[in-house]
């Protein structure tokens, strides 16, 4: 007797790997990108901020980001970091779950990690004599993840300080709106604080200014709507666009793509 396999998802994409050692002052500015992404830490410590949650990673942690999340990165503590990352499409659904937090890895998920990583990399490289490295390459990072929802509980990493819990707040209020256009006075009145400490909370936990982390919000949310089937005219008005037009410009600005390139490309 056969039984079928139920396949939830499958990666038909696997992007550039990098492993690199940061300075201690790294500081990268955040992005958010159609692809997912994972981020693993060989050694040293990390602070990622992955749209309002800001997380510390240690040696042995990994992180995913979703399509369309803003992330950022920073050195923590003064430590060198030695990072991998890894980027890849999927199709079909990955466990949510494996979205909602920071894993740390035992010894032979690291050892399984390490090994998708050579494969990808000599794929990459294009040394893929036999034709089948993409393949193999695909099925380990598939088999990590599986292994990764089915066995392991996210640890808490959250950053603790009082400054990363309101720049949470504020996150949340920006998700909460993002349907509209935001006054920093009105923001920094919401949460009692002032405006310049408004923006220096968002250079601290985001790198990046808290309109331009507006902005990424709502491209986000556009994206979703996109794949929802609504057409580009019910997104404009429904997130309070002055016309569809704008809303094209203002997608193509952050995406470098009109939406309806982007649903051909990505979609």
């Amino acid at each position: 007797m056969l039984c079928e396999t139920k396949n939830r998802f499958f990666i038909d994409k696997i992007g550039n790997p990098y492993n690199q050692i940061l300075s201690e002052d790294f500081d990268f500015k955040g992005e958010s990108h159609y692809f997912l992404e994972l981020l693993y830490v060989v050694s040293g410590c990390v602070q990622i901020t992955e749209d309002e949650k800001v997380y510390i990673l240690n040696e042995g942690d990994i992180i995913f980001y979703a399509p369309m999340e803003f992330h950022c990165l920073k050195s923590y503590k003064k430590t060198t970091p030695n990072i991998i990352n890894l980027s890849f499409t999927v199709v079909g659904e990955l466990p949510n779950k494996i979205f909602d937090g920071v894993y740390q890895l035992n010894v032979s998920q690291q050892a399984q990690l390490l090994k998708c990583f050579e494969l990808t990399e000599r794929y990459v490289a294009d040394n893929d004599k036999s034709g089948y490295l993409g393949q193999y390459a695909s099925v380990s990072l598939t088999a990590l993840i599986i292994d990764i929802c089915t066995q392991l509980k996210q640890k808490d990493a959250f950053l603790s300080e009082t400054s990363a819990h309101l720049y949470t707040q504020i996150v949340t209020t920006m998700l909460q709106t993002v349907y509209d256009n935001f006054s920093l006075l009105d923001l920094a009145k919401k949460h009692n604080i002032s405006v310049s400490y408004l923006k220096k909370l968002f250079m601290t936990y985001a790198s990046v200014s808290p309109k331009t982390f507006y902005n990424s919000l709502r491209i986000k949310e556009a994206v979703r709507l996109l794949s929802d089937g609504l057409q580009i005219s019910q997104i404009a008005e429904k997130m309070n666009f002055s016309s569809p037009n704008y809303f094209s410009l203002f997608f193509k600005k952050h995406l470098g793509l009109t939406p309806m390139e982007y649903k051909r490309k990505n979609m």
